[in-house]
């Protein structure tokens, strides 16, 4: 087994179960890995690309037939929320104020 160590702001009881729940649906299932990358694993079209926001990872959570049946609908629906009013606080703080990145990118040409 290998395991990728998480982002710092991962939730570590969270990210124990996804591991362990999903290790248990592969045994379950009889489920074989594919043959592991070589070189830039981004370039490898076997496998799917990572969300790039938290609103599309979010979608994807909540979507998945099998996060729901792994984590139990009631879970994932309170989680979800929690992370769609995160979005929504910071599309709404974006929209009031200038961002660090606005300032450094468009303060020459202003």
């Amino acid at each position: 087994i290998e395991t990728r160590q998480p982002g710092g702001d991962m939730n570590p009881y969270l990210c124990i179960a996804a591991c362990l729940l999903s290790g248990l649906h592969g045994i379950e299932n009889g489920l074989k890995p594919p043959s592991y990358a070589t070189g830039n694993a981004g370039n490898d079209t076997r496998f799917r690309r990572l969300p790039t926001t938290l609103r599309e990872a979010t979608k994807l959570f909540k979507e998945s037939e099998k996060v729901n049946e792994l984590f139990g609908s009631d879970f994932v629906g309170q989680f979800a929320l929690t992370r769609d009013n995160e979005c929504d606080l910071f599309e709404q703080w974006c929209t009031e104020n200038v961002t660090e990145w606005e300032v450094r990118r468009y303060f020459d040409t202003i």
